[in-house]
């Protein structure tokens, strides 16, 4: 019954059209097309939009509550100095930062927003007389809801002038992102439906139109600074970095560092025009926040633990351009593949579909490279960030330790206490001896301890963890990725050699199967050696 009930609703629902599956005769039915793809998926992804700002909305008003405990406790957990203090709140550069967002581009902008809308307010009023229970009625209204909120984003986007919110920005670029295939599905049905000159113009312009929002959106910038135009009047200021600033275009093909590189080309660079940091890689930044993480943390971790914790954004957002290149690193061979038998097929196969593989192939490799590009600079970047963080954690522990001299001057006084305590215990009653004894025996293990630990961390160990430990930690934070990337690589080229050769392919997976104990045995022997190299600088350290 609830079936019935289902079929007969949804055939009330799309009135003329009589089919009950989505896809015949190689194409969506025009129910399907209008109520989902044209008007459903705009709903939706407005509707999550506005949900997304209103819990955006209660939990900032609603604040958050840290909890704090007993662990890992790090040597400079609070500034010490006001210059400290100063360091760690402002950028180190006086530049004003001023917009030069033209007025030109907002107004292609708010009229690339409005012809899609009044497309769908068009397509309303020629719809007005329908059944008003049907897709033929329901779904220009839709559609006219979606763009209209997107249209105020975009008027919300251009009226904050210099500091955009940027959640506008990724709620606009989200939404036009996803239109597109829908956007060029649409075209492709009205090219084969055959309908006139006019309708297959509207559909153009709504493609190029959506293509343009999502060009005009990237080319946006937050903030973006007067790059060596104007020359530095106060002493010490620098030229902020433009990667803060730098639009969504700019940053995937790291265009941002243009002007650098053009200046050092024509003569060399001062120091003054070397631009500063971005004030997140600032050493005082980076200590903080892992300070804040460690006092936030519930429970004892180790340090390496915290380090996790403290990056894990960073190592996600790695992690995540890691998966996306090495799922696009196999667009090339496939899409050769796919040529090829289009080449081999060409007389069965339309020309379109031609025209199709190498238009994929090439945004695939363009989007593989983007993809390892980022993955490198953000590896290089947060290797950087916990390599200077280490660093100052070690020097804080090496300003610390007690110097050789003083252990040195420990042992005879607790021998001589010791005999002291053996005199008094001849004169004194029992119980003095044993407490006397106590505490000799505790300063004997405090100092074999102690000794334990100077033999342990001599200054030839501490100078290779300055030098050679704090690289390595850094090498392993930007290749950490390649612990998931290299099982993801061999899952992927096995499925395609599986698909392409079939059975052949069983060879060279029974090859590198049995090169995996070789391979072994060669990286057990390098890290033998690297640790007798250590070993002997540290006894050179000492000499």
């Amino acid at each position: 019954m609830a079936d019935i009930h289902i079929s007969e609703s949804l055939s009330r629902f799309c009135g003329n059209d009589t089919s009950q599956a989505p896809w015949i005769d190689g194409d969506f039915t025009p129910c399907f097309h209008e109520s989902v793809l044209d008007a459903g998926i705009p709903v939706a992804c407005a509707s999550i939009s506005i949900i997304t700002f209103l819990v955006t909305l209660i939990i900032h008003n609603k604040g958050s509550s840290r909890h704090t405990r007993s662990g890992y406790s790090p040597l400079l957990s609070q500034p010490t100095t006001e210059d400290d203090e100063y360091d760690y709140l402002s950028p180190r550069t006086g530049l004003e930062v001023t917009s030069n967002t033209s007025l030109s581009k907002n107004a292609v902008f708010v009229l690339a927003c409005l012809y899609p809308l009044s497309l769908s307010v068009a397509w309303t009023v020629l719809r007005s007389g329908e059944d008003k229970g049907t897709y033929l009625f329901i779904a220009p209204l839709l559609a006219t809801a979606a763009w209209t909120y997107i249209t105020i984003l975009a008027l919300l986007r251009i009226s904050q002038g210099r500091y955009p919110t940027r959640s506008l920005t990724s709620h606009l670029m989200t939404f036009l992102i996803l239109n597109i295939p829908v956007a060029l599905f649409r075209m492709r049905t009205t090219i084969l439906q055959e309908t006139s000159t006019l309708g297959l113009a509207l559909i153009a312009g709504y493609v190029v139109d959506n293509l343009l929002l999502v060009l005009i959106l990237l080319s946006y910038k937050t903030a973006p600074p007067a790059l060596l135009q104007a020359p530095i009047v106060n002493e010490g200021e620098r030229y902020p970095c433009p990667e803060q600033y730098a639009s969504w275009i700019e940053r995937a093909l790291f265009t941002w560092g243009d002007p650098m590189i053009r200046l050092g080309f024509r003569r060399p660079l001062t120091a003054a025009e070397v631009w500063d940091f971005c004030l997140s890689d600032y050493i005082s930044v980076v200590a903080r926040k892992f300070h804040a993480s460690v006092a936030a943390s519930r429970k004892k971790h180790s340090f390496l633990v915290q380090l996790i914790i403290n990056f894990r954004h960073r190592l996600s957002d790695q992690l995540a351009w890691a998966i996306l290149w090495c799922s696009l690193s196999f667009v090339g061979p496939l899409g050769l593949e796919r040529i090829l038998h289009f080449i081999k097929n060409k007389d069965t196969i339309p020309v379109g579909w031609g025209y199709f593989y190498v238009a994929c192939t090439f945004v695939g490799l363009l989007m593989s490279t983007i993809a390892y590009s980022q993955m490198l600079w953000r590896g290089c970047r947060m290797g950087m960030q916990i390599r200077a963080l280490v660093l100052g954690e070690m020097y804080s522990k090496v300003l610390r330790r007690k110097d050789k001299a003083g252990q040195a001057m420990k042992r005879p006084s607790s021998s001589s206490s010791s005999s002291s305590s053996s005199s008094s215990s001849s004169s004194s009653g029992g119980g003095e001896a044993i407490a006397a004894a106590e505490e000799t025996r505790g300063d004997g293990s405090r100092y074999e301890s102690e000794k334990k630990e100077e033999e342990t961390f001599t200054n030839g160990a501490v100078n290779n963890m300055i030098s050679i430990d704090t690289n390595e930690i850094a090498q392993s934070s930007h290749c950490s990725h390649e612990i998931v990337i290299l099982v993801l690589q061999i899952i992927l080229t096995v499925i395609f050699l599986f698909r392409i050769l079939g059975q052949s392919a069983l060879a060279g997976i029974i090859v590198m199967a049995c090169l995996i104990p070789l391979n072994t045995r060669i990286a057990r022997y390098a890290t033998k050696i690297q640790n007798d190299l250590i070993a002997a600088t540290d006894k050179r350290v000492e000499q």
